[in-house]
């Protein structure tokens, strides 16, 4: 028969083995949801950081192209006057590197007190005069390139980088030699500017010289710095034209640089949502776990709850006896999640040079979204088993 004081301490659900496997199986599908929630906050928060960090110019209609003929050599002239005449264009540059990465890294420079034991390598990038102006850089010391400085040719603009790099206290004046087109040449350092972002966002930006080529041997790229005024379309299209009277066969090969720039963040931001769309399938799988073991739970102590009521217990009461035990669980899963995420967060944040700290709100958004998830999918189930008819649950005994 039925033996009341069995019921009262819950032995008619203990079934160990199933018991067992059910209360795992809901803690290990909390551990995986409760870490990838937290792995897509810093996901997420690692993007935000690193896109919101100085790029050092202004890429905003800011255009690349790149001298796929020949035809558009020693036409810097000719394009800026035809650019400019028709206000399609702000101002016009040459470079060695496009914006968004570099080309080229040497060594040998010497100046006067290194270290004769430290043999540097900085990156080099080659450009007009107006390369400044067309790309906004911000020079914080000394001054810009000048076409109307013949002695320019032998100046140099460093970037923040390079001033830490190179030891100098005084840079603006500092002079360093190099081997330059077959010959050792002295370059004097002019200006300083902040450091601009050429390759990764999410690594130091590297030691770096600007080199003034008033011969155009080097340029293989042309800046345009659009009409803002313009629609983007239109001066799109009234450049190709004056490009095409260079070259009438030859496509025009051109990128906006800012575009160019937000391709270098496409990687992490498809494992952002990857971490998004698997914690939202982990949660919705965990809540259904969660929802069928709070239903078989309810059904197995359904006598148990009938007899508590019949002894006057109140719905409160018999809802914290059916919950107490999921939140025990989802408090034992964020315990393992925890450390779990924190592990695997850390060593993929160790990829990057610029990264965040792992953001502590995440463990605690994870955390309570984890128990208000609980509370309301055993809720359902214990409310329900708590306002049912104590006789019809007792009617087979």
């Amino acid at each position: 028969g039925f033996q009341v004081v069995k019921a009262l301490k819950g032995s008619v659900f203990h079934s160990n083995s199933s018991k067992y496997l059910r209360r795992g199986l809901v803690v290990v599908q909390f551990v995986i949801s409760v870490a990838l929630i937290i792995g897509t906050i810093a996901v997420r928060d690692q993007i935000q950081f690193t896109q919101s960090r100085p790029m050092g110019y202004n890429g905003d209609h800011l255009i690349s192209v790149s001298m796929v003929s020949d035809d558009y050599r020693g036409k810097k002239e000719y394009l800026d006057t035809q650019l400019k005449d028709a206000r399609i264009i702000e101002s016009m540059a040459m470079t060695s590197s496009p914006m968004t990465t570099l080309n080229s890294t040497v060594g040998g420079f010497e100046w006067e007190g290194k270290d004769p034991n430290f043999h540097p390598h900085m990156a080099t990038n080659w450009v007009s005069a107006d390369f400044g102006i067309t790309v906004g850089w911000n020079i914080f010391e000394g001054r810009d390139f000048s076409k109307e400085l013949i002695t320019d040719s032998s100046a140099v603009v460093i970037n923040q980088a390079a001033v830490t790099y190179m030891g100098l206290e005084q840079p603006v004046g500092q002079e360093f030699k190099l081997w330059v087109r077959n010959r050792y040449r002295t370059f004097k350092i002019i200006g300083v500017t902040r450091n601009i972002i050429r390759e990764s966002p999410y690594s130091q930006v590297r030691p770096m010289v600007y080199f003034l080529d008033t011969e155009e041997t080097e340029l293989e790229y042309y800046l345009l710095k659009l009409n803002p005024e313009l629609p983007s379309q239109e001066a799109i299209a009234s450049t190709t034209q004056v490009f095409e009277q260079l070259a009438p066969n030859v496509p025009f090969d051109f990128q906006f640089v800012d575009d160019r720039y937000a391709q270098k963040f496409e990687a992490e931001v498809k494992v952002g949502k990857l971490s998004g769309l698997f914690a939202g399938l982990a949660i919705m799988i965990s809540c259904l776990g969660l929802f069928g073991l709070a239903s078989y739970m309810a059904e197995q102590r359904t006598k148990e709850i009938g007899i508590r009521k019949v002894l006057g217990a109140s719905i409160l009461t018999l809802w914290k006896l059916l919950s107490s035990e999921f939140i025990l669980l989802i408090v034992l899963s964020c315990a393992l999640a925890v450390p779990v995420a924190y592990y695997f967060i850390n060593d993929w944040l160790a990829n990057y040079e610029y990264r965040i700290d792992i953001p502590w709100y995440s463990f605690l958004l994870a955390i309570v979204g984890a128990l208000v998830i609980t509370l309301i999918t055993v809720s359902f189930q214990s409310v329900r088993a708590a306002l049912a008819n104590p006789v019809k649950s007792l009617r087979s005994e």
